[in-house]
């Protein structure tokens, strides 16, 4: 099935979360804001729920990586910290804390970061935070907030980062204003390779392009962004007959509306994916029922051999 034309950017948080669950990237992103020093192969990726392509909003993690010590500094018993990084994306400005919710990433983060037996001590956790809205005033375009405690102690093992694109221009880090740069593009396809880095993310939208899992996961996408501001161009409406232009009551409905739209897209997209995976599951039958080698069906239909097993 040939796929329909379609930009890339990384914007749209399928496209995000895709290419900064990939460590080559990920790595060079991380160490391009100066905050860390890891290599690709330090990098383990735990795919998240919105990469997986069903449900696009929920209250799981864009990007949650796994950051291993290096292997030249291990001596018997591992003592070094692993790193639990998330990554997040968020393009509109929301109407709820949002300092709160950069707080609600880190305590998922910390949720999924096991003591080490020594001392029973923590793992590093950090989230980084790129938003293409503006959240403080001044002109800094990188921040990273730490934990204290009433006597100014710093936790040292515990931060957020936020990185505004609105401020790029303020940015004097070249590494890491590269990335901002491609952050804002909106076809990477057709863009110029001006960078290294650049040439890289190309290459990997090239290759998602041709993975048809990737393209469903941008078709669910799009069609929670449809109904979304469908069902907000209503509530609007709504309001507006009923003389609410302003205030809460519009507020209100609005809310209401997008999570109508998130349940309709949700409902659609679980639907798409269990038709994609009964075809499948049809196609490994007859495959299997013809005696074809049980590896062939695997790459054929990306079942896993438990699954082709029970048919």
């Amino acid at each position: 099935m040939k796929n329909k034309k379609r930009t890339y950017s990384l914007g749209n948080p399928v496209v995000f979360s895709s290419l900064l669950n990939i460590p080559m990237l990920s790595a060079d992103f991380l160490n391009s804001t100066g905050e860390f020093k890891v290599k690709e192969d330090q990098i383990v990726s735990e795919i998240t729920k919105i990469y997986e392509g069903v449900d696009l909003k929920t209250p799981e993690l864009d990007v949650l990586l796994k950051i291993l010590p290096d292997e030249k500094d291990i001596e018997g018993e591992i003592d070094e910290p692993i790193e639990y990084v998330n990554i997040e994306s968020q393009n509109r400005k929301p109407d709820y804390d949002m300092m709160g919710r950069l707080v609600y990433y880190f305590s998922k983060l910390v949720g999924k970061s096991e003591p080490r037996k020594k001392g029973y001590r923590n793992n590093k956790c950090t989230v980084v935070a790129v938003f293409d809205f503006t959240m403080f005033k001044d002109k800094t375009c990188m921040r990273k907030f730490q934990f204290k405690d009433e006597e100014n102690n710093t936790i040292k093992n515990y931060s957020i980062i936020v990185i505004e694109l609105t401020k790029r221009k303020y940015c004097n880090n070249i590494l890491l204003k590269k990335w901002l740069d491609i952050f804002k593009i909106k076809d990477i396809e057709n863009a110029k390779e001006d960078s290294e880095i650049m040439k890289k993310v190309k290459d990997e939208i090239r290759r998602l392009s041709d993975d048809e899992l990737f393209q469903l996961r941008l078709d669910f996408y799009e069609a929670h962004e449809e109904e979304r501001e469908f069902e907000l161009e209503i509530a609007k409406k709504k309001a507006e007959a009923a003389g609410l232009k302003e205030g809460k009551k519009q507020g209100l409905a609005e809310g209401r509306a997008e999570g109508r739209a998130e349940g309709r897209a949700e409902g659609r997209a679980e639907g798409l994916m269990q038709g994609e995976l009964n075809a499948k599951y049809e196609t490994a039958k007859k495959m299997k029922d013809l005696n074809v080698d049980i590896y062939i069906i695997i790459q054929t239909t990306g079942l896993t051999p438990e699954e082709i097993e029970n048919l």
